[in-house]
């Protein structure tokens, strides 16, 4: 009987920690970008699994750089996802940004080089 009640309180801390880590990690995984990058001149797309109006792309400071609405929210039967379309072709400036929708962001990604 002791057992368990040691065995408890470990449970409880293993599984917040794993409830953290996969909340931190899924935040990333709901925008889907190129991770190598995009040339300046080329078609620019992110495919985005969470509902908003439009996405943002926010600079290293943090402060957003350009913004545009999302494309209509669409099956995508290869996924099993329903995703917008997140198009910022016509952006430009070289440089490493993240993509957010709702305040959820992407990791980096850069334009250029």
């Amino acid at each position: 009987m002791q057992k368990i009640y040691v065995l408890i309180p470990f449970l409880i801390l293993l599984s917040s920690i794993f409830n953290e880590s996969n909340a931190q990690s899924t935040a990333k995984d709901h925008i889907l970008i190129n991770q190598i990058g995009y040339p300046i001149d080329a078609p620019k797309k992110a495919l985005v699994r969470i509902e908003g109006e439009e996405f943002t792309l926010k600079n290293t400071d943090g402060s957003i750089v350009f913004a545009a609405p999302l494309g209509d929210r669409k099956y995508w039967e290869l996924s099993g996802d329903s995703v917008s379309v997140a198009d910022f072709s016509s952006f430009t400036v070289p440089g490493e940004y993240t993509l957010c929708v709702n305040e959820r962001c992407s990791y980096p990604v850069e334009i250029g080089k």
